[in-house]
């Protein structure tokens, strides 16, 4: 494997400007999928506000009429720099598009088998150096006969869609293992940050970063320790070949301390921890990396060992708040459990007390004797709902071959949030759903409610100023984006495309996309007028929603009506699930 270089990316011309403008959050353009390095998911544009959303309308509507709908989800945020969209599907094809009008500017279609498996879940692209970074998933045969899988990351001419060049990912991943991209590229002074997904079937995580302008990996850090690096010692035996820790969306930057900021996945296997005794670093952790080297910088795990997929896979968002009189930098983790972990980002310290709290034991699980619950406030219910079939159970309650006890799961998942400067405000969305956990798997409770929520909390007190509930698993889609206007926007699995009050939470507006509206938004402006952009595309294979092909942006005065709604989620389980936790 190369070693790390930095000379190259010191020789690159033209950066500094351009690193000074994504330390803040955008104004005319959406040039990150976060927005900004931070992640914050805000923009400063403010032209449309509680006062006058209510005149929004479709500004124009594109049909891409390849990539999305059946059988292929859409979770890509639109990306627009300098009046043209750029956007991924499902299907891993990538399109530019007129910002402000719609039309096709020009488009790369994918040459990977279209049956490929995990190919539906494309999160976005990279902007640098004149080029689209993607991804895409595919099958090759190997010279056994064998199908296996192959992941790339490949760069694109900004201008033209032509490819540049290609580099395989995951090349050394056994061949029985999955492997696949979930995550969008980041650029930064001449290096492209990747991570492929899996960790939930036996991977071993790791980041590269690779040269932009040929792909070349310049250098890796590994999630998993092995044997003999620090945080080793918390694996058993050979449990750390395939430990997990997979990173499924882009991590966070801060150019001032040079460090980069990762979100971990789950230890593998996921459920039974007999086999893997120890804290199992570094997964369901946040760790800081130097931003050129790649070298370790500080961690922290927010759940110990952890046996119920309560990993950290929403984006981690950046932000300065005042604590106790002095100006700290901060970074907000929203977990699955539904809490909010605020560290330093210098130094990976809590900023407001997390303490180590005793949580139920069950020594076959190897469980550990504490888990770090944040104080404050947390965004999804920390218990399940009472059932005459099923004992009560709680976030950390353990459990081994018996399935009588319900208890909650994935509240929070990987859909963005954002933070609002304006008023210091975190935004998050969740999922509130009761599983059934087993050595093997977890499944849905028949018969119990399913839903989601909308969260805003005060960074400085990581207390609840509201929430607002939908009605669907708002956990595993759209999530938020907050604006100048005094707005934050999220769509839903529903098909409506939805604006709140970002102080009070009430709704203010609503539009019905036609499809599931479950794809991070955007915002920009053009030639004086703001706009908003989403995918109407669909989300999660579990979920049983209308998927479509549109991409819709929204102005003040625009004059496209909204569509004919999908079929209304179901709140409530039928039946009981099958291994993913979803009805089926």
């Amino acid at each position: 494997m190369p070693k790390h270089h930095i000379a190259f990316a010191v020789s690159v011309l033209g950066l500094v400007a351009s690193a000074q403008d994504l330390r803040k959050p955008p104004s005319t353009d959406w040039p990150l999928v976060g927005g900004d390095w931070a992640n914050t998911r805000y923009s400063a544009l403010s032209q449309i506000n509680p006062a006058n959303v209510k005149t929004m309308k479709g500004a124009w509507m594109a049909r891409l009429n390849s990539g999305f709908g059946p059988p292929y989800s859409q979770q890509g945020t639109p990306v627009v720099k300098d009046g043209v969209m750029y956007i991924t599907t499902g299907q891993q094809d990538i399109f530019a598009l007129n910002a402000k009008t719609g039309a096709v500017i020009w488009e790369y279609r994918t040459t990977s088998d279209p049956k490929t498996p995990d190919n539906k879940a494309k999160r976005g692209v990279g902007l640098g150096e004149g080029m689209v970074f993607g991804v895409e998933a595919d099958i090759r045969k190997s010279e056994s006969g064998r199908n296996e899988p192959v992941t790339r990351l490949i760069a694109l001419d900004s201008k033209t869609g032509k490819v540049r060049w290609k580099h395989e990912l995951g090349e050394d991943v056994p061949k029985n293992l999955r492997k696949y991209i979930t995550a969008p590229p980041l650029y930064y002074k001449g290096l492209v940050y990747m991570s492929i997904s899996g960790g939930d079937g036996g991977l071993r995580g790791r980041l590269t970063a690779h040269d932009a302008k040929t792909g070349a990996e310049v250098w890796r850090w590994w999630a998993i320790p092995a044997p003999g690096e620090p945080g080793s010692e918390t694996w058993t035996g050979d449990a750390w070949k395939t430990g997990g820790g997979a990173m499924w969306v882009q991590p966070a930057l801060d150019p001032d301390l040079g460090l980069l900021y990762v979100n971990t996945g789950n230890p593998w296997p996921d459920y039974d921890g007999s086999s893997r005794a120890g804290d199992n670093l570094f997964t369901s952790c946040i760790v800081a990396l130097d931003a050129m080297t790649g070298k370790y910088k500080w961690h922290y795990q927010a759940v110990h060992h952890d046996l119920w997929d309560f990993d950290m896979p929403a984006p981690l968002i950046l932000f300065d708040q005042v604590y106790e009189g002095q100006t700290r930098k901060a970074l907000a983790a929203h977990s699955k459990q539904g809490w909010v972990y605020i560290l330093d980002r210098v130094t990976g310290k809590p900023v407001l007390p997390i303490p180590e709290t005793p949580v139920p034991q069950e020594p076959r699980q190897k469980t550990a004797a504490t888990q770090p619950i944040p104080s404050g406030d947390p965004t999804a219910p920390q218990c399940s709902e009472p059932s005459k079939d099923y004992k009560q159970g709680c976030m950390f309650t353990p459990f081994w071959s018996d399935t009588n006890i319900a208890q909650p799961s994935a509240a929070g998942d990987w859909a963005p949030g954002a933070y609002d400067p304006q008023t210091g405000y975190l935004f998050f969305t969740t999922e509130i759903a009761t599983r059934k956990f087993g050595l093997a798997a977890r499944r849905s409770v028949a018969g119990s409610r399913e839903y989601g929520r909308i969260t805003a909390i005060d960074s400085r007190t990581n207390k609840k100023v509201w929430s607002q509930d939908v009605p669907y698993p708002a956990g595993f889609g759209s999530g938020v984006m907050a604006t100048g206007g005094g707005l934050v926007f999220h769509g839903g699995s529903d098909g409506f495309f939805r604006a709140y009050n970002s102080k009070t939470g009430e709704e203010l507006w609503r539009f019905q996309t036609g499809f599931g509206a479950d794809a991070p938004a955007a915002t920009y402006q053009i030639d004086g007028e703001q706009y908003i952009a989403i995918a109407a595309g669909g989300s999660r294979d579990g979920l049983k929603e209308a998927k479509g092909d549109l991409v819709w942006s929204f102005k003040l005065g625009g004059k496209l009506n909204p569509l004919n709604g999908p079929p209304a989620p179901k709140t409530v389980i039928d039946v009981e699930s099958g291994p993913n936790g979803r009805a089926e």
